[in-house]
């Protein structure tokens, strides 16, 4: 899973005098990750892939993908958090669901991958890809749902 960033040369062009490509991408790690945002930079594509549902043989749903333009200030922190897939029972990090226990136990959600600018709390994502669903365990054993795509 991952996020990245790519700097909308166009604009940067017209503001600075400069064109320059740059494309930053982020990988699962497990924790916060953070971006500063260069000089002369005021808008950012960003495209987000949330993690995999947890489960055996690929049964774990796909996470989504999210794709915009960010409206940004040069010098601003932001901060990413890509999220990790499911289990066979554990939620992959940064809000996958639990799966339930059991002889043919239920897989965890995938987490999702969010950008935040500050204060940094959920309520100040600014970007965010839903994760899977795990598989479905039981009796009515069933592969775990789609993020969806947008």
């Amino acid at each position: 899973m991952k996020i990245k960033i790519t700097l909308l040369q166009i604009l940067t062009f017209l503001l600075c005098g400069t064109a320059f490509g740059q494309t930053v991408t982020f990988n699962y790690t497990g924790g916060v990750q953070s971006y500063t945002v260069p000089p002369c930079v005021f808008l950012l594509n960003i495209v987000a892939d949330g993690a995999e549902g947890g489960g055996t043989g690929g049964s774990g749903g796909d996470g989504s993908i999210v794709t915009g333009t960010l409206a940004v200030t040069p010098g601003q922190v932001l901060q990413i958090r890509v999220g990790g897939a499911g289990t066979i029972t554990a939620g992959g990090y940064n809000g996958g669901g639990i799966g339930k226990p059991g002889s043919v136990g239920s897989g965890g959600g995938g987490g999702g991958s969010d950008i935040r600018i500050a204060p940094y709390t959920t309520g100040s994502r600014v970007a965010v890809a839903g994760g899977g669903g795990g598989f479905g365990g039981g009796s009515t054993a069933a592969l775990g749902g789609s993020g969806g795509r947008s």
